[in-house]
């Protein structure tokens, strides 16, 4: 019999649901990878984190097969929403805008993933075994 990682059984529950959640996310997932490439919008970030009183900060991307970088996306999002807010929002020109609905719905998901993530932290524990015989 094959007996599988705690962890592992948790990453596999959280990925089965999370499919409909990378369609609610593309908004918020977007403005990120924009203003990571954008030389202009990394100024203006720059700008807007001294403005927010923030240190600046390069949030990384998800990884498609990582849940777990995509709660980590949203954690930084989410301290940093102002921010982005504001670089994306002024720079549009074609009327589509970040808006607070965006990041309520982040929160919500970031509120549901975190429970995850510590459970996943207290699953892959490693300096004692996580399950004994």
């Amino acid at each position: 019999m094959h007996v599988r990682c705690c962890a592992h059984i948790l990453n596999l529950c959280v990925q089965e649901g999370f499919d409909e959640l990378k369609t609610l996310l593309k908004p918020i997932r977007g403005i990120i990878r924009w203003i990571r490439v954008a030389r202009s919008a990394k100024r203006i970030s720059k700008l807007k984190c001294e403005e927010y009183g923030l240190r600046k900060k390069v949030i990384s991307l998800d990884i498609q097969n990582r849940w777990n970088s995509t709660y980590k996306l949203l954690h930084d999002g989410i301290r940093y929403h102002d921010v982005l807010a504001d670089v994306y929002n002024e720079s549009r020109t074609d009327g589509r805008f970040i808006t607070n609905d965006h990041w309520s719905l982040a929160k919500i998901i970031h509120d549901a993933l975190e429970t995850f993530d510590s459970a996943t932290h207290i699953f892959s524990y490693v300096y004692e075994p996580t399950y004994t015989w």
